[in-house]
């Protein structure tokens, strides 16, 4: 997020979270080193001296924002909303929609996104690093137990179906390490076929929220196999950048998977639509300058979020892409 502020121009002062002196927080923000504090990670922070140094850069007018990429209402971490000084800035910017306003949080939908780099990259096919013809990326065995059994099901109905041509990645690597960067990009830029999910758990499932999986892999040229969700298809589009079945009908993620390597042709042709859509659109860059002009407004007018509500239409569908 820092890299993305300053690729916008604007000068960022980092800090650690779970190593920043909170009791001197708010004199260092409000003096020579900003006019504004975006707080982006939760580390179970202390929760007193982080209120306090709140209050005070309240209390000057200087405007406080926190960023998150995960889901937190109708999982068991929703109980951390009301413990942790995170969600009580000014504003929360997160892609979980769900009702924020019962725990006294103002928040805002934000879309996850993909670094503008890694976007951009040019990424080699590596078939013998990646021998594979399907693949699903993500955590497994799943650490959140309410959504576990259906990332289970999936890789049960995989491994059946493409048996070796299938893997876990990174659980069925030899080293089990993370994936990330330009690797990840080799991956997606060989494999044909990623399939991937969302923590939906719920009964109904969440509305407008997924992970940034999707961007991830469809910024990075993958072909994504995903379940729809409400809200999915206004910002993508099924069979034009990514490919949707209905949640838990597991036969039509494998056909979505067999149909795919069945037409490479037409593979190729979402996988670079979706790469260009994201790449337009829905970087840390532009998730970034959303907001940083919500900072900047809320400083000139030493007031709340709520007064600056109109400039988070910037996250609308219905806004055109803007080129970085």
């Amino acid at each position: 997020m820092a890299a993305s502020l300053e690729y916008l121009g604007h000068d960022v002062v980092r800090y650690q979270e779970n190593l920043v002196d909170w009791n001197t927080l708010a004199e260092r923000v409000g003096g020579d080193d900003g006019e504004a504090l975006l707080w982006t990670r939760t580390w179970h922070t202390p929760e007193q001296p982080a209120l306090r140094e709140l209050g005070k850069l309240r209390a000057a007018g200087l405007p406080t924002a926190s960023y998150h990429l995960d889901r937190f209402l109708g999982l068991e971490r929703e109980a951390l909303v009301d413990s942790e000084p995170f969600f009580r800035t000014d504003v929360l910017f997160c892609p979980d929609a769900g009702d924020w306003a019962a725990h006294g949080v103002n928040a805002v939908w934000c879309p996850p996104g993909v670094f503008h780099a890694e976007a951009g990259a040019r990424y080699y096919v590596r078939p013998q690093r990646w021998p594979y013809d399907v693949v699903l990326v993500g955590s497994y065995p799943y650490p959140h137990p309410e959504w576990a059994p259906y990332r289970e099901e999936a890789v049960r109905r995989l491994r059946a179906t493409f048996g070796r041509r299938f893997a876990v990645i990174p659980h069925d690597l030899r080293n089990r390490g993370a994936v990330r960067g330009a690797l990840l990009g080799e991956l997606y830029a060989t494999v044909p076929v990623v399939v991937g999910d969302s923590c939906l758990a719920g009964d109904p499932p969440p509305s407008r929220y997924w992970s940034d999986r999707i961007p991830e892999t469809v910024g990075r040229g993958g072909l994504l196999i995903h379940p729809e969700v409400g809200g999915l298809a206004d910002w993508y589009s099924h069979d034009e950048h990514l490919l949707t079945y209905p949640l838990g009908d597991f036969d039509s993620m494998v056909a979505l998977a067999e149909l795919a390597l069945e037409n490479p042709d037409r593979a190729r042709e979402v996988r670079r639509a979706g790469r260009e859509l994201v790449l337009a659109r829905d970087t840390y860059v532009h998730r970034m300058r959303v907001v940083a002009d919500w900072l900047q407004v809320a400083a000139t007018v030493h007031a709340g979020a709520g007064d600056v509500w109109n400039i988070h239409a910037g996250f609308g569908p219905a806004v055109p892409p803007v080129a970085v």
